[in-house]
Formats: C-alpha cells, structure tokens, sequence
C-alpha cells in the first residue's frame, strides 16, 4: 500500500507546522506551500502523474494566490483530489463559492483537532480510492488503443461517484 499524502496550505509557517505535525501523526506524508501558487506548482505533478496526493487542506485568505482561485485552477487542470478549506472568516459567500467549486468540506479556525482528523481521514479515504480507481482503469484498458480523452470522461464520472458516497456518509452519520 502507497504513503497517504496530503498538502496542506497555509500562509502562517507556525499553523502549517502544527497541521504537519497533526498529518504525520497519522502516518500521513504531509507536503506544505504557503500560497496557493506553491500549491499548484506542486499539484502539476499530481497533473504530469509523478505524485499523488490524496487531499489537500487549504486556507481561504492568501498572498499571492488565495484558495478559491487556487481550487478553481486545480479544477481547471482536471483534477479532481478531496479538497478541504479552512478559515479565519466565517464568510457565508466563500463557504458557497468553495462549495461549489467542488470542496468537500468547510472547518473554521480555530479548528477543534479531532473534527480537522476525521475530515481528513474521510478526505483522504476518497483520494485513495480516486487512485485505486485510475489504476484499475489504466490496467484495465491498457493496450485497448482507448482514447485518453475518454478514459478521462469515465474516470471523472466514476470520482464523481465516488464524491456523493462519500458525502451520503458524511451526512447520514452527522
């Protein structure tokens, strides 16, 4: 079995030093940026398929690039990865906009330490059947002359999937 690996992103070094410290508690690979431009250049290789990450963790308010558009752009790439915000600002707006992006979930700072675990054990159980999923069907239809466009489509609709079990579990257990 593959190193989970999650990215956490945060322009305060001292908090995304204790977020590390709480991943790795868990046996988690946790890689940091401290904006969302960091953050991108590192989820390109997820894109070019030299990394995985399992989850991301990011806060809202950034230099640089802040987590909204940092989030859109991923979108954007085509990926797909669990993706969680946190913020300072209980901001209604941006909590809807990151919803609608695609964000799994929301958490306010301060976060309570047992609520930031669960989500991201849950976040990182779906980046890790994204994975599986991508890998059985790359095995499955290698040598099939199938378009990558297309295997492209059915990934996507199979991580979407995925997404709602994982939301109907996360909703019928609260």
């Amino acid at each position: 079995m593959s190193v989970v690996k999650v990215l956490l992103v945060d322009d305060e070094v001292d908090l995304l030093d204790i977020l590390k410290m709480d991943m790795e508690s868990l046996g988690y690979e946790a890689l940091t940026a401290n904006n969302g431009q960091e953050a991108l250049n590192i989820m390109k290789k997820v894109k070019e398929g030299s990394l995985w990450v399992n989850a991301v963790l990011s806060d809202i308010n950034m230099p640089i690039m802040n987590g909204l558009v940092f989030l859109r752009e991923l979108r954007a790439l085509g990926l797909e990865t669990p993706f969680v915000f946190f913020s300072g600002y209980g901001d209604k707006e941006k909590t809807i906009e990151a919803l609608r992006l695609g964000a799994l979930d929301f958490l306010e700072k301060p976060y309570d330490p047992d609520t930031l675990i669960a989500t991201m054990k849950k976040a990182c159980e779906l980046g890790g059947m994204m994975k599986k999923i991508d890998d059985e069907l790359d095995a499955l239809i290698k040598n099939r002359n199938v378009p990558d466009s297309e295997l492209e489509k059915f990934k996507k609709v199979q991580r979407e999937m995925l997404k709602v079990k994982m939301m109907n579990e996360v909703y019928i257990k609260k």
